[in-house]
């Protein structure tokens, strides 16, 4: 009987408020832009991201047709390549953000689960040492959520992250912007060639990568270091 009633208990909290739809909270509004339903040419269902994957796909094949292809052109392909790679740079983050917020409710579950179960074997009269055995394996449980995140970065605050991959790929837009609009000069003041607009934007696209996000986060790490550094020598002064 004891069994049942532990295994019954265990249950219940594990799955928590998956039990309970009416108390569960979106974890976001739904974004049209990703995940919004649309009719392509062939009548079949697509999204808003496919329809601008297949708009990159047509500007590259548009420029790589032609020998000197125009400032048009390689603004065209460029442009599309941003609003690709924002896309799907926003769809990473939602991504996230959702498994995250899973798995910390998982973490959370699973520390409760470990107390209530020490206490329930206490009161069932086990060993100090199955005790202590299964209060490990929770715990170890636990720790492995928290290697999980920092592995894939995601330990961290994600609402700031995201705002710091934005604000690098506006900083970037704007440098590849020059460079197709500069009168004079040649790579990599100006971009002139499809091979160069390429190389424009896989600077860019790296930007919302793991590595580049870690590369911009130690960045701005360094860029606040030195600031508050500066600051304290200003007030230290006599």
């Amino acid at each position: 009987m004891k069994r049942y009633v532990i295994a019954v208990l265990l249950t219940s909290l594990s799955a928590g408020c998956s039990f309970f739809p009416n108390h569960q909270t979106p974890l976001s509004v739904r974004n049209p832009l990703i995940d919004g339903v649309l009719t392509g040419e062939d009548g079949k269902s697509t999204t808003f991201k496919d329809e601008k994957a297949r708009d990159w796909v047509n500007a590259y094949k548009n420029v790589k047709g032609k020998a000197n292809p125009s400032q048009t052109d390689l603004e065209t392909y460029v442009g599309s390549g941003f609003v690709y790679s924002r896309l799907i740079c926003r769809d990473y983050f939602e991504r996230l953000s959702y498994t995250k917020a899973h798995r910390d409710y998982m973490q959370k579950e699973a520390n409760l689960t470990g107390g209530l179960v020490a206490s329930l074997m206490g009161l069932a009269e086990a060993s100090s040492g199955v005790i202590a055995g299964t209060s490990a394996a929770f715990s170890f449980g636990s720790a492995s959520f928290d290697a999980y995140n920092e592995s894939y970065l995601v330990s961290i605050n994600i609402h700031e992250l995201e705002s710091l991959v934005r604000k690098q790929q506006k900083q970037h837009e704007a440098v590849v912007y020059r460079q197709l609009y500069e009168p004079d000069g040649v790579w990599p003041a100006k971009i002139q060639t499809l091979a160069q607009a390429d190389m424009a934007l896989d600077d860019y696209i790296l930007i919302c990568t793991p590595n580049g996000i870690r590369s911009s986060l130690n960045a701005a790490i360094e860029e606040k270091a030195k600031t508050t550094e500066a600051a304290t020598k200003k007030i230290q002064q006599p």
